[in-house]
């Protein structure tokens, strides 16, 4: 009877972190004002494949090109989790470690895919880091249009969502955290490890618990990376059913992603290419007019970035 009770109380916790969270997160974002453009910064590979696919790539969160912007994230909870312990709360013990073993191993969190957009189409960091050093492009989507597809394009249980990524606001969001922590160990009776045996354990309050503490860190980065101005598409998946996933090799490693079918949802959605400060402006604008007839679309405006370039 007392394993009915806790799994009770762990469920209603789950239920309430999860409604907290998202009502948090939704006061944060919504006054933020929808950009007009968005822009996605990348080489001639990878414009030609979006063209001609219609088909752009999330990434499995764990695979980004930064992986280190999610830890940040987590870190705060973490902190929170052990101040707790440190504070007299020694059933914590076994929670923590075990939240800890799995983030480190990466491989039981498989739930949030994204893809990086930004505000700006015309940012020297991003040619650099993104477009070829510079040489490559920002294709521009009119935003609206653009999001208003992918949130009708719900294929996972848990939905998708679009936002504008916050900046400069870590402490608001270790108070998210703590509030997180303080909400678990308010749970009464508290669960023990003696209590439940391990895959209940796992299922009823670690796997539920990294969502709630990973999801919110989805929305938040370094103010080191203001310039960026992302935004950002996230689609969101229970872990089980396992959801569908292809694959890509990157450095050895096989990287999971998932499609989104822009062209098929939201061909007007692509308003301008901008063309990076080092490219060969005549060189690649005739590339790009080759990819609209490869690809069957009708051209769209070409720009020229309106920065002095040095490349590195």
């Amino acid at each position: 009877m007392a394993n009915l009770t806790i799994l009770e109380a762990l469920d209603k916790f789950n239920e309430e972190s999860g409604r907290i969270n998202d009502d948090i997160i939704k006061n944060l974002v919504s006054n933020a004002e929808l950009p007009p453009v968005i822009y996605h910064y990348t080489d001639d590979f990878v414009i030609r494949g979006i063209l001609k696919t219609g088909k752009f790539w999330l990434t499995d969160i764990f695979a980004l090109n930064d992986p280190s912007e999610l830890e940040h994230g987590v870190s705060h909870f973490i902190k929170a989790l052990d101040d707790k312990i440190a504070n007299g709360h020694p059933e914590g013990k076994s929670i923590a470690e075990y939240f800890k073993i799995i983030m480190r191993k990466k491989k039981l969190f498989a739930s949030f895919f994204v893809c990086s957009f930004s505000e700006d189409g015309d940012d020297l960091g991003q040619w650099r880091a993104y477009a070829d050093n510079g040489r490559g492009f920002a294709i521009g989507f009119d935003t609206k249009i653009f999001e208003d597809a992918f949130m009708k394009d719900v294929t996972s249980s848990q939905g998708n969502a679009t936002f504008s990524v916050i900046y400069d606001k870590d402490r608001q969001f270790a108070e998210i955290q703590r509030g997180l922590v303080e909400r678990l160990f308010s749970i009464n009776p508290f669960p023990r490890m003696e209590d439940l045996d391990k895959n209940a354990f796992l299922n009823k309050l670690l796997f539920p618990l990294i969502c709630n503490s990973s999801h919110p860190a989805l929305y938040f980065k370094h103010g080191a990376y203001k310039n960026e101005r992302e935004y950002r598409f996230l689609q969101m998946h229970s872990i089980v059913p396992t959801p569908v996933v292809n694959y890509r090799s990157r450095h050895y490693s096989l990287i999971k992603y998932r499609e989104f079918d822009w062209r098929s949802l939201a061909a007007k959605a692509l308003k301008k290419i901008v063309i990076g400060p080092a490219a060969d402006k005549e060189k690649v604008s005739q590339f790009a007019r080759d990819c609209f007839q490869e690809a069957g679309i009708d051209a769209v405006e070409l720009e020229e970035s309106k920065i002095p370039y040095i490349s590195l």
